[in-house]
């Protein structure tokens, strides 16, 4: 299967939009998104092949420990 990407972009002319693409299935990622047993899961193999991220907070972003 070819998964063509979209842009969020709206001056560009035939760029695909995301609502555009079938296979997106909002209510689909919002239940697997609520797994968040496995979503932690997740997150710590990817840690595990790429580390964890590192570095100062983007501003305005509250991130996972917005006392921090």
């Amino acid at each position: 299967t070819v998964m063509k990407g979209f842009s969020s972009r709206t001056d560009i002319e035939g760029a695909s939009k995301a609502w555009d693409v079938k296979r997106a299935n909002s209510l689909a990622f919002q239940k697997w998104m609520e797994n968040r047993a496995y979503i932690e899961e997740l997150k710590a193999t990817f840690a595990l092949y790429f580390k964890e991220v590192t570095g100062e907070p983007s501003p305005g972003q509250l991130g996972l420990h917005p006392g921090k």
